[in-house]
């Protein structure tokens, strides 16, 4: 394969490792959305519910959820945190692209050999599957102690809410 093709599936690459970031963040944002929701309407209970008819089955189930979904929150903080490591010298990052002035930036991007655009595409590549990947856990991890948080939730809020 040329350089020219190699740098157009390291393009179509990049733009799909670009993709796996943004994903993880969509799940993020329905992560934190779901727990928020899930404490809101908890709290709403428990200020409505009757202080005497607590029991301690009730206070165990509501402490378990607001356990579960604390970390829960916690794992999906962890995965919304920009990651801004990225390769020392390369010309597509942009933490490195605003390191040099605009006139430098533009000399150099002239000047900058195929073979040397394709080493950059590919090394962004790989730490952006880097980051992909540790977000992505990070989500996991959310939604599993979402979804433990669910039954005592569950329990919580039946026992809050009884007549």
């Amino acid at each position: 394969m040329e350089d020219k093709q190699r740098i157009e599936t390291a393009k179509w690459l990049f733009e799909r490792t670009l993709g796996w970031i943004a994903a993880a963040d969509i799940k993020v944002a329905v992560a934190m959305a779901l727990d928020t929701a899930m404490l809101g309407g908890l709290a709403a209970a428990f200020g409505a519910s009757d202080p005497g008819s607590r029991t301690a089955w009730c206070y165990l189930f509501l402490l378990m959820a607001v356990g579960g979904m604390v970390i829960a929150m916690f794992c999906a903080a962890m995965a919304a945190i920009p990651r801004m490591l990225g390769p020392v010298k390369s010309m597509i990052y942009f933490a490195r692209i605003v390191e040099r002035t605009e006139a430098d930036f533009v000399d150099q991007f002239a000047k900058i050999a195929e073979e040397d655009f394709l080493v950059d595409l590919n090394t962004q590549i790989h730490r952006n599957a880097q980051i992909a990947a540790t977000k992505h856990a990070w989500v996991r991890k959310s939604l599993i102690w979402s979804f433990f948080a669910a039954a005592p939730w569950l329990a919580a809020i039946g026992l809050l809410v009884k007549t």
